[in-house]
């Protein structure tokens, strides 16, 4: 850093006026906003949390953005069943996953009505909102929001199951 100091006499004293030059002090956010991504990036890479966001585009054309990773692979899960796929397809997909990405039971439920369907579950780790349940042939579905490091891999394989020219993108955002 380089600073600029200017003396003043005032009253029988000195004053000293000091001012930053070096780096400009408008700089100064633009720095921490680096440094800040910067610990980001290392915590990811030391096995830290990924606070990746994601932007998908639908089939439809809808852009849907600022999706953090649980809600990212929702998104495109959401649309390869609106495509088609069945979730044992999907869970297919995804080996590593394919016994705990979904559970379902019979008959056209409700979220509470599901998981009191499946007892031993734990509602916080699955998307259960009655607008987030899944409904197809006789059965309701709910996914898992437990998603780890390998959540981007998962994504690639359930859009790789899907016919050519689905229209499904996505990207990660800054």
């Amino acid at each position: 850093m380089c600073f600029r100091m200017r003396p003043y006499a005032f009253e029988g004293h000195v004053l000293l006026d000091v001012q930053q030059v070096i780096p400009l002090p408008e700089a100064a956010a633009f720095q921490v906003a680096i440094r800040e991504k910067n610990l980001v990036k290392a915590a990811v890479d030391a096995g830290g949390r990924d606070f990746t966001q994601y932007l998908v585009q639908t089939s439809q054309g809808e852009a849907v953005s600022n999706l953090p990773k649980r809600h990212f692979i929702y998104q495109v899960v959401k649309e390869a069943i609106r495509l088609g796929l069945k979730p044992q397809d999907i869970a297919g997909s995804v080996p590593w996953r394919e016994n705990v990405m979904f559970i379902s039971a019979s008959g056209a439920l409700n979220g509470d009505q599901l998981m009191n369907a499946v007892p031993g579950k734990d509602r916080r780790r699955y998307f259960c909102n009655d607008d987030e349940v899944f409904h197809l042939d006789g059965k309701t579905y709910a996914m898992s929001n437990q998603w780890g490091l390998r959540t981007e891999e998962a994504v690639k394989n359930i859009l790789a199951a899907l016919p050519p020219g689905h229209g499904i993108s996505y990207e990660a955002m800054a």
